[in-house]
């Protein structure tokens, strides 16, 4: 779903149509290597100086949901910014402007 969401890629049945400047393939390379540095950074901070072979080859789902907030800030992040689409749509909810 990372993928999906990141790419902007959607179901056919759906009747959006794909951008096939998306490139998934160079996509999900990014997504794993924003992985690593996830759980790189995560091993670095843990307090601990010996790690296990599964702990260094393992992503964990704290890793993945991570991963999905920072995507989900870069996607939304200019829309949701101060004076974004939805900052915007907020401040006009109590004004009435909606």
């Amino acid at each position: 779903e990372i993928v999906q969401f990141k790419t902007g890629c959607c179901d056919h049945e759906m009747g959006c149509r794909t951008n096939r400047d998306n490139g998934n393939g160079r996509t999900v390379r990014n997504l794993v290597d924003d992985l690593v540095r996830l759980m790189s950074s995560r091993l670095a901070t843990d307090g601990t100086s010996q790690h296990t072979r599964g702990q260094l080859t393992t992503f964990t789902p704290e890793d993945l949901s991570e991963l999905a907030l920072e995507k989900a800030d870069e996607t939304l992040g200019r829309a949701c910014a101060t004076d974004g689409t939805l900052d915007t749509l907020v401040q006009s909810i109590p004004k009435g402007d909606l």
